[in-house]
């Protein structure tokens, strides 16, 4: 999945070179006209629509319409991997995931000519963003992740004093 958002970032990543907009990919193609123009209209913006918007989105419809069926056995098997993690009231969160990476994989496309530190400062500064937006919805369900942590077993009895 991120492979296919990073091309599609990729097809519209474009560079100023003088006075023209060239392809980061291939500096031959200006960007917006002719061939490239073709390619935005006729594989960017459907790849954009399908994967970048609407995958997230339709997991969201499809879960917001059947919330009351969550724990059914047919929506577990089907969709419990985008929401078994998390609290009822967050059954939304790996969309609200699906987004933050994006944001990520549009950084690393869109400013590669501003260099590592750019990029880097940027995508730290989308997850640290994400973050707090994480810890404020709290949608972690804390007893699952408990119960997935490994248990110390209990200490022997000493039995001191008996003799």
């Amino acid at each position: 999945m991120p492979v296919l958002i990073k091309s599609t970032f990729q097809l519209v990543a474009c560079m100023p070179i003088g006075k023209n907009m060239y392809l980061q990919m291939d500096l031959n193609v200006p960007c917006y006209v002719g061939q490239h123009l073709f390619f935005t209209l006729n594989l960017f913006l459907p790849a954009f629509i399908c994967w970048v918007v609407g995958l997230p989105l339709v997991g969201f419809l499809i879960m917001k319409r059947n919330r009351a069926n969550l724990y059914e056995r047919n929506m577990k098997f089907r969709y419990g991997t985008l929401y078994t993690g998390y609290t009822l009231q967050c059954y939304y969160w790996e969309c609200v995931i699906s987004i933050r990476k994006c944001f990520v994989l549009a950084t690393s496309v869109f400013l590669t000519t501003a260099g590592a530190e750019s990029q880097a400062l940027c995508g730290m500064m989308i997850c640290m963003d994400c973050y707090q937006e994480h810890l404020w919805v709290d949608c972690v369900n804390r007893q699952r992740a408990r119960s997935r942590t490994p248990r110390r077993p209990p200490a022997p009895e000493t039995d001191s004093g008996s003799e």
